[in-house]
């Protein structure tokens, strides 16, 4: 399963994409550098303030505590049927692009086009448009 998270500007409406949680896979942080969102920190900053909201995907408001839970918490286990479906854990990990964080969690692989670094926890720092 995958969820999106935003931060809606109460004031103007604006969205900002905050990131992706999938099932098996460190949370893929979004890092908006022309908006000066490049680590977990800056996003805590912006959200805390009083002009912004926490949904998910599915208009579920969320409280910034839930959000970071969501960020630096590790699921119960790693989906190891998308390793099957693939070959092998190999394979998966050269079509995917990706490695193994731990024994629960899989991360994306440092390419500068995509993943363009990892944080403290499990969490990844991803650029561009992804849903």
């Amino acid at each position: 399963m995958t969820t999106n998270y935003y931060a809606v500007n109460t004031e103007t409406g604006e969205e900002l994409h905050i990131g992706k949680k999938s099932y098996g896979w460190c949370f893929a942080l979004h890092v908006i550098p022309e908006q000066n969102l490049n680590n977990l920190d800056d996003w805590i900053d912006i959200l805390n303030g009083t002009y912004y909201e926490i949904i998910n995907e599915y208009g579920d408001l969320l409280s910034l505590s839930q959000l970071l839970n969501i960020i630096v918490n590790e699921p119960d286990d790693l989906c190891e049927s998308q390793f099957v479906l693939h070959g092998s854990e190999e394979k998966f990990h050269e079509t995917h692009y990706s490695m193994r964080y731990n024994s629960k969690l899989v991360r994306a692989r440092i390419d500068n086009n995509f993943c363009i670094g990892h944080g403290a926890g499990p969490y990844d720092y991803v650029i561009g448009n992804f849903s």
